[in-house]
C-alpha cells in the first residue's frame, strides 16, 4: 500500500515538473510572437 501512495505521489510530481515546463515554453512562445507581431506593426507603420 506504501508503494503504491508513493509511486501515486511520484506520478502528480513528475506530472507537476512536466506541466511547469509546458506553462514555461508557452510563455516564451507567446513574447516571442508578441515580439514578431510588434516587429511586423512597426514595419508596416513604417
Amino acid at each position: 500500500m506504501r508503494k503504491v501512495i508513493a509511486n501515486t505521489v511520484g506520478n502528480f510530481e513528475s506530472l507537476g515538473r512536466g506541466l511547469k515546463i509546458e506553462w514555461l515554453c508557452m510563455i516564451i512562445f507567446a513574447l516571442v510572437h508578441a515580439l514578431l507581431i510588434s516587429a511586423v506593426v512597426q514595419q508596416l507603420a513604417g
